[in-house]
């Protein structure tokens, strides 16, 4: 997953990542939750993109 798509997808389901000393916290409307370190590669943005899209379901 490129770059574009992963800060598109955030955009879309209107979640905010703000940097903090201790990582990152991804904040939306209903949920939030954090990451040591904001998501670098492919497979880390894959696995933020599928927690947020099952904190959606909920």
């Amino acid at each position: 997953m490129s770059e574009i798509t992963y800060q598109k997808l955030l955009a879309a389901w209107r979640f905010e990542v703000v940097r903090t000393q201790g990582g990152v916290l991804f904040i939306g409307p209903n949920h939030f939750f954090s990451l040591p370190h904001e998501p670098r590669t492919k497979a880390e943005r894959k696995i933020a993109i599928a927690h947020i899209r099952a904190l959606c379901k909920l």
